[in-house]
């Protein structure tokens, strides 16, 4: 009996230092894609330079302009800029290329689960979801795109039809965003509408570790949360921050417009 006590307290702190350990991967390659984005209808469309990383067990997917704009802003305040500075520098007329405020982290924090990250006027989201079930419908077309022999799928996620193109010489199922689910890497995806694609800039090995969030910085929600204060953010800005902010509202402001939202995908 007292083995068995001892068995039982040593199987309890092991688990207790399981659930608290950080999460830990490495990147194995990185795939670079020029991607095109709308937020609202009324906006021209945006270009953006984003990434893949594929670890061992999970992928990292972000916006390289959104995270050289970061660093840059962090740099400056590190270095004694002044808020004001910090704006007049980033948004000057030689300042970085800001990107699409988003990330996608897949099999994270537990293989079958996806994490998404949102910042929305600096406010950070964060929800998690079960990886999208994509029904890819393998068509007719072949192609080669940066040097490998890729094959055309079709499939709709959320309101949106996509057509991606994808290569067996890389036999990761993963790709840009949120797509996956196909037997080899998606080197280029393009949804019906024309708003939004991917297409592929390069490749390159690495091994460096993979950098993660901080869950506890942002706001957790859920993806149809997320979206409706989107829309509420776009339907009237001033109203929202203020709500969002100090829990007052306001009506629009003379000069003020609405817009309206271009979602990437819709949750009902």
């Amino acid at each position: 009996m007292k083995y068995l006590k001892i068995l039982l307290l040593l199987l309890f702190v092991s688990t207790l230092q399981t659930k608290g350990k950080e999460p830990t991967d490495s990147v194995i390659f990185k795939v670079t894609y020029n991607a095109t984005f709308k937020t609202k209808q009324e906006s021209k469309i945006e270009q953006d330079l984003q990434a893949l990383e594929v670890g061992n067990e999970c992928s990292k997917y972000y916006s390289i302009y959104d995270y050289e704009f970061k660093h840059i802003a962090d740099s400056l305040r590190n270095a004694g800029f002044s808020d004001m500075q910090v704006t007049s520098q980033l948004y000057g007329e030689n300042g970085p290329k800001g990107g699409d405020d988003y990330q996608v982290f897949k099999n994270y924090p537990t293989v079958g689960k996806l994490t998404y990250t949102y910042i929305l006027f600096n406010f950070p989201y964060l929800y998690e979801e079960d990886m999208p079930a994509m029904k890819w419908d393998l068509a007719e077309g072949d192609s080669v795109i940066g040097g490998y022999a890729c094959k055309k799928a079709v499939c709709e996620l959320r309101g949106r039809k996509w057509t991606a193109w994808y290569t067996l010489d890389l036999p990761y199922s993963d790709g840009p965003w949120k797509l996956c689910g196909l037997p080899g890497l998606i080197l280029a995806a393009s949804e019906s509408e024309g708003i939004y694609s991917f297409s592929f800039a390069g490749i390159e090995k690495c091994d460096y570790p993979m950098s993660f969030i901080n869950a506890k910085k942002y706001e957790r929600c859920t993806p149809k949360q997320l979206q409706d204060d989107f829309c509420a953010y776009c339907e009237n800005g001033s109203n929202w921050i203020l709500r969002k902010s100090i829990g007052v509202s306001v009506p629009m402001g003379e000069h003020e417009k609405s817009f309206t939202p271009c979602l990437m995908e819709f949750y009902k």
